[in-house]
Order: structure tokens, then C-alpha cells, then sequence
């Protein structure tokens, strides 16, 4: 009777040591199939590489004017980006009459690629969404719009007076800087707003000129 309890229970033990693995195994592949829904992939995007990677300039104030639906007079080229270190940066600077002045006379527009990863671009923009779908973009000021070429995002960020292409498929972003309204201004707030739908306008127009 001792030898037959005893053959029982090494049985039990043999048997439940069998099962461990394959709960195991389930719990693996729970955790797996986990982990592989969680993984999102970028969005499909048409070629910006000339935009987000190797821009230059190569914009004049002809040109800035049509995209901005501004009088042509109204932009210059101001001194300070005439010199080789500016030059070299590759961005874009332009004086801009018409929106009020800056602390250093008419607004100054630059813009360039500014260094960002994927991932930041990412929860750049969920960050962008989110304040958008909780209602707080009228109190932080900032907003977001999908782009005319339904692959990339405007952000605008109105109290620091700055638009920023985003596109998840790249690192870098796209700033676009038009100067703050503050103290040391005379741009009232409707220009400011105003200003700010053309730099979007301009953004919309870049992605369209440099999409292959």
C-alpha cells in the first residue's frame, strides 16, 4: 500500500511538472502577441527628402510673396543673413513689412530643418492630438492640422510664434519662426493671428513644392 501511495504521487508530480512548460508557452505567446499589437507603424509619406533632409533655401522674395499671397514689396533680405555664417545654415531669412515690428525693426521670418528622432516626432504630434481632443488648444495655444497632403502635420505654436511641419517618417522637422508678440512689439494680437495662418499657408505650400 506505501510502494502504490507512493508510485500515486510520483505520477501526480511527473504529470504537473509535464504541464508547467506548456502554461508557460501560452503565457510566452500572450505576451508576445502583447507586445506585437502594441508596435504602430509610420504612415505612408510621399518623398520630402529635399524639404526634411538636404534643404537649402533657394527661395527668393518673389517667391515668398506668392506663397504668403503678400505684396512683394513688403520682403527683403535682411543684412544679418547676408553674411557667409548665415549663408551656410541653408535656412531661409526674410523682413516681412505689414505685421508690426520686432525689437529689431520689420518681423523676421527664418526657416529651416531643426534636428529631431522619429520617436520624438511621434509624441510630438499624439501630444498635439491629444491636447486637440481634450479641448486645450485654446488655452496652451496650441494647435495642429493635418496637412493638404493628408502624410504630414502642421503644429503652430502661437505664444512662441513658430509653425513646424511633422512627419513621423523622418528626423527632422521643419520650423518655420516668425517672432513672438510681446512687450517689445507693436503686432497686435489679430496680426499675429493672421501671420500665423500665412506661415501655415507657407508650410502647406513648401510640403506641396518639395512632395515627390
Amino acid at each position: 500500500m506505501k510502494t502504490y501511495t507512493l508510485l500515486l504521487g510520483l505520477t501526480l508530480l511527473f504529470i504537473s511538472c509535464g504541464e508547467a512548460p506548456k502554461k508557460d508557452t501560452a503565457q510566452q505567446g500572450e505576451k508576445s502577441t502583447e507586445k506585437k499589437d502594441d508596435v504602430t507603424e509610420s504612415l505612408p509619406s510621399a518623398d520630402y527628402s529635399s524639404l526634411l533632409i538636404d534643404y537649402t533655401c533657394g527661395m527668393d522674395a518673389a517667391e515668398l510673396a506668392k506663397a504668403m499671397k503678400v505684396p512683394e514689396s513688403n520682403l527683403s533680405i535682411p543684412d544679418y543673413a547676408k553674411k557667409p555664417s548665415f549663408a551656410e545654415t541653408g535656412n531661409c531669412y526674410f523682413s516681412l513689412k505689414g505685421f508690426g515690428t520686432g525689437a529689431g525693426g520689420d518681423t523676421g521670418i527664418s526657416m529651416g530643418t531643426t534636428k529631431m528622432t522619429k520617436v520624438d516626432i511621434k509624441n510630438e504630434i499624439n501630444g498635439y492630438l491629444k491636447r486637440k481632443k481634450d479641448g486645450l488648444e485654446k488655452i496652451t495655444k496650441m494647435y495642429i492640422v493635418e496637412a493638404d497632403t493628408k502624410d504630414s502635420y502642421i503644429a503652430t505654436q502661437l505664444r512662441q510664434g513658430r509653425v513646424i511641419i511633422l512627419n513621423e517618417n523622418y528626423d527632422n522637422a521643419f520650423l518655420i519662426a516668425y517672432g513672438t508678440r510681446n512687450a517689445a512689439t507693436d503686432r497686435t494680437q489679430e496680426q499675429h493671428e493672421a501671420l500665423t495662418q500665412k506661415m501655415v499657408g507657407l508650410a502647406n505650400y513648401l510640403l506641396k513644392k518639395h512632395r515627390k
